[in-house]
């Protein structure tokens, strides 16, 4: 998915355009961008790349369901616009579908977050059923690590339209908790952190307020899978918010929330110094500040 990403997509297009494995496909959705993005795209990489174009912005979970819905390859990875493959990030992956053609899970390799040369010894992370790691460290799977045949995607994947932050951990908690995961053993892409302004994404995430929680909530599977690691993801949530209320001067709301959470999850908030500690700041300044 691209929005306002010229010339910044060329690198991802580019990387995946130089992976070892050759039979690949990629599909580019501009999502109504104004910088001539898509025109740009076409100029540059002519049928090389397929590229759909939204009438209207419609946000990252929108155009990625719309790309995954018009790819024709059994399989499929993503790659946001401003991050990149690594040369073996395909190949890797597929090996793991080609030794074992009867695998119905996901495969997913490392990620890379570091400036420099990517070191040849990738960290040794777990596979099979993963959901409770990685819930434990939402920093094991990201949107760009996993590999997953597209009709498995079609059925149990696909972004939650109604998020447009944290749509990357709704997606990879509901993956873990259908599908067995095999580790490939190698950096397969690099993340960047070049996305779109910090303020527009914390305006965001406030007004989606509960919407991951409450979508897994709806869902009886998720909900008996999940049991009472619900609560631990509606934590996540809150905090989530609570840093957004916190970096957009909403003080008087982060005190309520805060207050909220404490009752809730009086053991995590209490373990949270920071939290704690904005928690006083912003009892101070919502008196004196006006309410936004």
């Amino acid at each position: 998915p691209a929005y306002n990403r010229w010339p910044l997509i060329c690198e991802a297009i580019g990387s995946a355009l130089a992976q070892s494995y050759p039979a690949i496909e990629i599909v580019v959705v501009d999502d109504a961008s104004t910088d001539g993005t898509a025109e740009q795209v076409t100029r540059k990489y002519g049928t090389r790349v397929k590229l759909l174009v939204n009438g209207q912005n419609r946000e990252k979970s929108c155009s990625r369901n719309t790309g995954i819905e018009a790819a024709t390859a059994p399989y499929m990875c993503m790659l946001d616009s401003d991050d990149v493959l690594l040369p073996e990030g395909i190949a890797d992956r597929l090996r793991i579908f080609q030794a074992e053609p009867a695998f119905a899970g996901v495969a997913y390799g490392a990620t890379w977050r570091g400036e420099g040369d990517v070191p040849p010894q990738a960290p040794g992370l777990p596979g099979g059923d993963i959901l409770d790691a990685y819930l434990g460290d939402y920093g094991l799977l990201d949107n760009n690590c996993f590999m997953i045949r597209t009709a498995d995607m079609r059925r149990h994947g696909m972004y939650n339209p109604g998020l447009t932050n944290l749509e990357d951990r709704d997606l990879m908690i509901r993956l873990a908790a259908h599908f067995q995961f095999r580790y490939c053993g190698t950096y397969t892409h690099r993340v960047r952190r070049t996305s779109g302004s910090a303020q527009t994404n914390y305006e965001k995430l406030i007004r989606q307020e509960r919407a991951l929680s409450r979508g897994l909530e709806s869902d009886p599977w998720m909900r008996e899978r999940l049991g009472a690691r619900l609560d631990e993801i509606a934590w996540m949530e809150g905090a989530e918010l609570l840093r957004a209320l916190y970096k957009t001067r909403r003080y008087a709301s982060y005190v309520e929330m805060f207050r909220s959470l404490s009752g809730k999850y009086p053991a995590q908030t209490a373990a949270s110094s920071r939290m704690r500690r904005r928690y006083r700041v912003a009892r101070v300044l919502s008196l004196i500040m006006p309410a936004r």
